[in-house]
């Protein structure tokens, strides 16, 4: 709703709602209240547990972490380099590379990780990943672009994209609180969704 604040704003050609840097200091202050009270709920842990790693796998566990973060980084930064060129070769829209490739490629790393947590058992990692990714993104992310520099919003996304996020959210929101978990079903019907909503980012539809 920050954005919405102040009203449309012409650009030239475009239509935007503006990102101001003050907006953006709300969104990184909101993010520190967030992490606080994750981190002090969270506070103390299993005793019997923190005992069980001694100082060397600390270290090594550490160390993987690290380097994983490394892998996860180069790899994200190769896949959206060579995606982009090969948008801007077909002459897609900044817009469109955006919402697709970008988003594609800078999840990717959210998937595998997901998927190995799935895989062992871990849902409330894969879930957190996920959640806590697009906290990240909403507040952290653009409340540090807006204070380098006022963000510039095209109206389309807020009247139509946003839309649609709050959407999804919404109807992830639903189907898990319903049954507890999601299905594979209810997995293809979003995955089935995402393909329509990527088509008419191309098509131009709406």
């Amino acid at each position: 709703m920050l954005p919405f604040i102040g009203g449309p704003v012409e650009q030239g050609e475009n239509v935007v709602f503006m990102l101001d840097r003050w907006k953006g200091v709300i969104l990184l202050v909101t993010i520190c209240v967030i992490l606080f009270l994750m981190f002090r709920s969270a506070r103390g842990g299993d005793e019997e547990d923190r005992e069980k790693l001694s100082r060397r796998n600390r270290a090594a566990l550490a160390g993987l972490t690290l380097l994983g973060f490394v892998g996860l980084l180069l790899g994200g930064k190769l896949f959206v380099d060579g995606a982009v060129e090969a948008a801007e070769m077909l002459g897609v829209p900044q817009l469109v590379i955006g919402l697709t490739v970008l988003a594609v490629g800078t999840s990717l790393p959210e998937l595998a990780t997901s998927i190995v947590a799935i895989l062992r058992g871990e849902s409330a990692i894969s879930l957190g990943n996920v959640v806590g990714s697009n906290i990240f993104n909403v507040c952290m992310v653009l409340g540090l672009v807006s204070l380098v520099a006022p963000l510039a919003i095209d109206a389309r996304v807020m009247k139509f994209d946003m839309i649609v996020m709050l959407g999804f959210s919404a109807g992830v929101t639903a189907l898990a609180w319903h049954g507890k978990k999601l299905s594979r079903i209810e997995g293809l019907v979003m995955l089935a969704a995402y393909g329509l909503y990527v088509t008419n980012l191309f098509a131009g539809w709406v």
